[in-house]
């Protein structure tokens, strides 16, 4: 049986969320949302982290957290080398902001009814004959740290999120050991090599920033899945006490007992508890055929890129989804084992590429 292992990058959401040069315009568009709900100075939050900031001055901190983080990445080639230059300057407080507000601004946009690309949905559809049964030699990789192949399955089995990522096998680097973990190397899962929106608790389960909202539909305040997140003041209060939640700590000197899920191959290997590489290597080792779609191959990712391509020794096909496969092609080929690798055998012959520029439907190979 052929063994087929999907890449995803950043164009396989392009259709439903914003790509790297599109981030900045939506934060502004968010912060532009978020500035026109009121608070009166009188009203205070009811947790007891917060008691001391009252509502409107905790929208005022996040809407100054959101200009500043907006213009850094402006100044910067991308939210990601913002990010990696927050690391390098050990800036743990500014870092975790970053990936709070980026997982804000994914959790909204995805919230919406439009939030999910609907070539997902196609993807299932094609590939599941039951609900619960999905191929054995399928495996995807995923740099994105959005929540679309979660939400496009969720939609599709008219299930919830948390169900989702279970029957997924969703992995994390932060996930660890945790009711939720449930990987199975000789079954399909989906491994996100960047983490993902949302948060992990100390007992190292997944906490979605927006699926535990509940407030009584009497009030109007419900996230109905058909509009999505909508603005009002009940909603912003929520997500502002997250935001200010897990900010709290910092303030305090104390560590904190939820931190954000996102992650980048970058970071300290300390913090992967789930062995998220080795997972991947595992999920690509015999694959016979590679799927990239979206995914441009960025130096930032390259160590991770090259360790894959290192441990895909049996590659025969490779299928290229993209405006521009060529220079998906090039980028691939120096990533590929060469005779100057003297560990690596050079992958011979190469593997045959195939060209894919219509990207109405995510590609299906004939191997699968």
């Amino acid at each position: 049986m052929n063994k087929v292992t999907y890449l995803i990058g950043a164009g396989a959401s392009a259709n439903a969320l914003p790509v790297v040069n599109g981030i900045p315009e939506k934060m502004a568009e968010m912060r532009n949302k978020f500035d026109g709900i009121s608070f009166s100075n009188r009203e205070f939050f009811s947790f007891d982290t917060l008691k001391e900031c009252n509502k409107q001055e905790c929208k005022n901190i996040f809407l100054a957290d959101l200009d500043k983080i907006r213009l850094a990445i402006e100044d910067h080639a991308s939210a990601d080398t913002y990010a990696k230059k927050l690391f390098l300057q050990n800036d743990t407080e500014g870092l975790v902001r970053l990936k709070l507000m980026l997982s804000i601004l994914f959790s909204i946009a995805q919230s919406r009814h439009a939030g999910v690309d609907k070539r997902y949905d196609a993807f299932f559809a094609s590939i599941l004959n039951r609900l619960d049964e999905f191929p054995t030699n399928l495996r995807i990789l995923s740099w994105n740290y959005d929540q679309q192949f979660e939400m496009g399955y969720a939609r599709f089995s008219k299930r919830g999120l948390e169900d989702a990522h279970q029957t997924l096998r969703v992995q994390f680097k932060h996930l660890g050991k945790s009711l939720h973990n449930n990987y199975n190397a000789d079954k399909f899962s989906i491994i996100k090599l960047n983490g993902s929106t949302g948060l992990v608790g100390d007992n190292r389960n997944y906490r979605s920033l927006l699926s535990d909202y509940r407030v009584s539909k009497e009030q109007n305040n419900e996230i109905d899945p058909n509009e999505g997140f909508r603005y009002n003041s009940n909603q912003a209060e929520y997500l502002l006490c997250k935001y200010h939640e897990m900010l709290y700590p910092f303030r305090k000197n104390q560590n904190p007992d939820m931190e954000p899920l996102m992650s980048f191959a970058w970071e300290d290997e300390f913090f992967d508890s789930n062995h998220i590489k080795t997972k991947a290597v595992e999920s690509c080792i015999k694959a016979n055929t590679l799927v990239v779609i979206g995914y441009s191959f960025p130096y930032f990712n390259r160590e991770t890129d090259k360790m894959l391509f290192d441990n895909m020794r049996s590659l025969k096909k490779i299928y290229i989804q993209d405006k521009y496969p060529q220079d998906v092609k090039d980028r691939i080929l120096t990533l590929m084992p060469t005779e100057k690798s003297p560990e690596n055998q050079k992958i011979s012959p190469l593997p045959e590429f195939v060209f894919i520029t219509n990207l109405d439907q995510f590609v299906i190979p004939h191997e699968l």
